[in-house]
């Protein structure tokens, strides 16, 4: 009898949290909806395609959660990313990038991953300064180090999503400096460190600043 209603519940704990991730990827698909719905619309009559490249360098801060990268301290981040201005509203990047953060505590657990990004961004016209809102998925190849007596890690490729927004400066027709700040999440069952940790399943997003170099090969016209 105890045993059945421990099963339950643990089966509606599982179905909760489910329903929390599902209501987090709704909100992310409803903003990317929304910003394309605004470019669609958007009054600029004449369409300003570009190419340009981003580099990016910042700070990861690393999640609190329990079962996630509590007590870790902050690490960095670095990407890279190939950028098409569809018009002067709507904008698609690709990237891939690479972060970092430790633990000094425990048996000093260490996370790195190497995120593939893919991202759609609303972007709003304002002088020299342009403002954005972006979000999109991201394919995560993430290692899980665990130091104690005896070195153990573990891997795991997973789907994640992020919401970013930030501003950029235009400095010439070719470069603009921008600042960013992102959030995303991404969850990996890391099995092999189980009997270490005490479960399997580990959530290691957070939220990410970047300071960002933007070149343009096809500048916006005057």
């Amino acid at each position: 009898m105890i045993l059945d209603i421990f099963r339950l519940k643990c089966r509606i704990i599982g179905i909760a949290t489910k329903e929390v991730q599902m209501k987090r990827f709704s909100v992310v698909a409803f903003m990317a909806i929304m910003l394309l719905a605004g470019a669609a619309y958007a009054q600029e009559e004449e369409e300003e395609e570009e190419v340009y490249s981003l580099f990016k360098v910042g700070a990861f801060f690393p999640n609190d959660e329990e079962k996630g990268l509590k007590g870790y301290d902050t690490g960095y981040n670095a990407e890279v990313a190939a950028g098409y201005r569809f018009n002067k509203n709507l904008a698609g990047e690709l990237g891939i990038g690479y972060y970092s953060a430790r633990s000094w505590s425990g048996g000093y657990p260490k996370i790195s991953a190497i995120p593939i990004l893919a991202t759609i961004k609303g972007v709003l016209p304002l002088g020299k300064a342009e403002l954005y809102l972006g979000a999109g998925p991201g394919y995560y190849f993430a290692k899980y180090y665990y130091t104690s007596s005896s070195d153990t890690s573990a891997s795991a490729g997973v789907l994640g999503y992020h919401v970013t927004g930030g501003v950029d400066y235009n400095l010439s027709k070719k470069l603009a400096l921008g600042l960013e700040v992102k959030w995303f999440s991404v969850k990996a069952d890391f099995g092999e460190l189980g009997p270490v940790l005490g479960y399997t399943e580990v959530e290691f997003g957070g939220i990410i600043t970047n300071l960002s170099l933007k070149y343009r090969f096809e500048p916006l016209e005057d």
